[in-house]
């Protein structure tokens, strides 16, 4: 353990500014942490073990933050503890909440801006580059804890290499669908088959609330992307995922969703928010 003195420093100061930070955080009860067992102030013995169980304990905590998508929470709790350990001099404890912190923040902004690539790539249709993104994305999403993002994200990638293994072989015949329901009536009538109305509709009405619940999984993990991205002062980028939001709420609209419209005014406003902050804030992030 990398501390000064530390026969100077009751472990009762050090429980006490430790267990400030762990029930700074609310995860639900907190798991009702841990309770140590109780120690002689100077059992020096046992000093080293209990400082380890307590920063086992605050990166539970942490990663149970991170599994619940409250990435500013958990930068927060990291950097609580990092500069809590690092008062009471143990440096070496402070440096493992201090990078935690740090990679989180770097995850979070990587992340950001292999979105915005990826979007810029689909435009552009290179296959190759978009796998590559894909692929980066999926990675980053798996190190914060976003099982979510990374579930959505692969099923992305696997519908596009379908698509694009059809394509190359010849088997993908329409280039332009209107919608879902056109293509299924298509289909059908190529095979010599009627569906009846009913059971098309029904069908089709399967396969748009699947596309609802897609899109507005998606909106969410952008949203959360975009809150963190305004913590850290990032507004351009925070601007451009507000943009997102509002975009696919308009989808949500037009798949039949009215009460979307809020939200399309909810994210505009978010957006010009960002846009409004930009040129000060940022400059002052970038001094």
């Amino acid at each position: 353990m990398s501390r000064n003195k530390v026969k100077k420093i009751p472990l009762k100061i050090i429980f006490s500014h430790v267990n400030q930070i762990l029930n700074s955080q609310s995860i639900g009860d907190k798991r009702a942490i841990q309770k140590q067992s109780i120690i002689e102030e100077n059992d020096e013995n046992l000093a080293d073990n209990v400082i380890q169980n307590q920063v086992n304990v605050i990166q539970r905590l942490g990663d149970d933050l991170l599994a619940d998508g409250a990435y500013i929470e958990a930068i927060n709790h990291f950097n609580r503890a990092a500069s809590t350990f690092l008062k009471n001099g143990f440096t070496k404890e402070a440096s493992i909440f201090s990078n935690r912190s740090g990679v989180l923040k770097q995850l979070i902004r990587n992340r950001a801006e292999k979105l915005g690539l990826l979007e810029r790539e689909k435009n552009g249709g290179n296959f190759k580059n978009i796998t590559v993104l894909y692929n980066q994305i999926i990675g980053i999403s798996s190190e914060l804890y976003d099982f979510d993002a990374v579930a959505m994200y692969q099923s992305e990638l696997n519908q596009l290499q379908i698509k694009n293994s059809e394509r190359e072989s010849g088997k993908l015949r329409l280039k332009e669908i209107k919608s879902k329901q056109q293509f299924f009536n298509e289909r059908a009538s190529m095979k010599g088959k009627k569906l009846k109305s009913s059971k098309a509709a029904n069908f089709y009405r399967k396969i748009q609330l699947q596309s609802i619940r897609d899109l507005e999984l998606k909106r969410k993990i952008i949203e959360g992307d975009a809150i963190s991205l305004e913590s850290e002062r990032l507004f351009t980028i925070a601007a451009g995922h507000w943009q997102s939001c509002e975009e696919l709420s308009m989808q949500l609209v037009q798949l039949g969703n009215a009460e979307e419209n809020e939200n399309i005014a909810k994210y505009r406003k978010k957006k010009m928010e960002c846009q409004e902050k930009r040129p000060e804030k940022e400059q002052v992030k970038k001094s």
